[in-house]
């Protein structure tokens, strides 16, 4: 049995450059959300298991630790169970995002 809501970051790029992390989240078996998050990592230094920055990384504890905080947050927002479509997702992302990830400017593109 799956458990709901699933919350996962990829990459969708192997290239030898830098690529934006990706969250995939999973609010039911027909429901699921795509976006890319403001955070750009090489593909080498990522861990897809984990689903982590790799701690060789310089600033790999800031970014883990901000993924932490949108997963946790994700989690924990009541609206989750009525998203409807991709337009009541993309604000929620946006409030997230906005608070936790660009104003902490971490590896956001400028």
């Amino acid at each position: 049995m799956l458990d709901f809501p699933k919350i996962e970051f990829r990459l969708l790029s192997i290239q030898k450059r830098k690529v934006r992390i990706y969250i995939f989240f999973h609010v039911s078996v027909r429901k699921k959300f795509k976006s890319p998050l403001p955070l750009y990592i090489n593909p080498s230094f990522w861990d897809t298991k984990k689903q982590e920055v790799i701690s060789s990384y310089k600033l790999s504890k800031k970014i883990n630790e901000n993924l932490k905080i949108i997963r946790d947050q994700l989690e924990k927002r009541e609206e989750i169970e009525y998203l409807n479509d991709n337009k009541s997702y993309k604000y929620i992302e946006k409030v997230l995002y906005s608070k936790y990830l660009i104003e902490n400017s971490l590896t956001s593109k400028s």
